[in-house]
């Protein structure tokens, strides 16, 4: 099991020097990854339609409780949720390149849609040669009704433009020149000048819950990249998606990149409600073996954010204590 973690750059303190500090100090205590989240503009106007976050698709749970942000009228307000200071995903993702050298640099995940798809391929595929095929795109279509409008787009279509998106710019890294024939977006024999080194072009984890994208994900992508979810609800998930994938007539399996929201403590510690659960090292550890065993192949963790030593204190834990526990358990269960 790999282990990675998510970012906080929607924080005010996540400016240069303790972003530096931070990503180094999880390259120096052997992360796998670091992941970044992705938003453009928020509605603040207090429309409650135009801010209110759509529910994800449920098909996948056990039950039908509430995800974790609780609920509001059958979603949750972006504005309680979007942070202090939110950061271009794709410019962290440049900086972070030239700090590391080893830890593959992912999103979770980027609003593909918000952006002009040539202009995205173009980035991309620069952040690829910078980081030697280090990036991950994680790609998601949005689910912030204010964030569409204010960039004059369908909120409707949104899924739509996901997937011509995500193929106008294979075309783009793949084809030299390169031509595309879509809906939105069309152009002959075009040069762009910068394709990236991963082949045949960086790996596309698909975001969401919903069918429709681990099909997307079996045509065109690496992986999924979901959150939250329990074991045998990410069972569901993995096995439909490589059905999809035989299908398409493939014989890899899924690259699977899985948020879990906790809270380390070193003395057992009762979550407030309504609060992201609390675990020690051991207790999170005896949870991680039943994602790996029906096919995850990283965690990322997604912990409390308020501070630079909140933070250094979760990756000090998780890989002084919980991956060794992991991998003990891992290698006992194996014999």
């Amino acid at each position: 099991m790999k282990f990675g973690m998510l970012l906080p750059s929607f924080r005010h303190w996540f400016e240069l020097e303790a972003a530096r500090d931070l990503v180094t100090f999880c390259e120096e205590k052997g992360l796998d990854s670091v992941w970044l989240p992705d938003r453009v503009i928020f509605p603040a106007d207090g429309n409650e339609e135009r801010m209110l976050v759509r529910p994800m698709s449920t098909w996948l749970k056990d039950s039908q409780e509430i995800q974790h942000w609780g609920q509001h009228g059958g979603g949750y307000r972006a504005s309680e949720n979007v942070g202090e200071c939110f950061r271009d995903v794709y410019v962290m993702a440049g900086m972070i390149a030239g700090w590391t050298n080893r830890m593959q640099i992912g999103t979770s995940v980027s609003v593909v849609p918000s952006r002009n798809p040539i202009v995205t391929a173009r980035t991309i595929a620069t952040l690829d040669r910078l980081t030697n095929g280090r990036f991950l795109l994680g790609t998601g279509s949005g689910h912030i009704l204010g964030e569409f409008e204010s960039l004059n787009m369908s909120f409707e279509e949104r899924h739509d433009m996901l997937e011509e998106w995500l193929r106008c710019m294979i075309a783009l890294w793949t084809q030299e020149p390169a031509s595309f024939h879509g809906k939105y977006y069309n152009f002959d024999q075009m040069r762009m000048l910068i394709k990236p080194v991963s082949k045949p072009y960086p790996p596309l984890l698909m975001g969401g819950q919903s069918k429709r994208f681990l099909r997307l994900g079996a045509k065109i992508g690496q992986g999924w990249v979901p959150a939250y979810l329990k074991p045998s609800e990410l069972e569901r998930g993995i096995d439909y998606m490589r059905e999809e994938m035989r299908k398409e007539g493939r014989t890899d399996d899924p690259l699977v990149t899985m948020l879990l929201r906790f809270r380390l403590s070193e003395t057992p510690q009762e979550a407030p409600p309504n609060s992201r659960p609390v675990y020690t090292p051991a207790q999170l550890a005896a949870l991680i073996p039943p994602y790996e065993e029906v096919g995850c192949n990283t965690i990322i963790a997604h912990v409390p954010t308020r501070d630079l030593e909140t933070m250094k204190y979760h990756v000090r834990l998780l890989m002084d204590e919980v991956k060794p526990a992991v991998e003990s358990i891992l290698a006992s269960s194996s014999k």
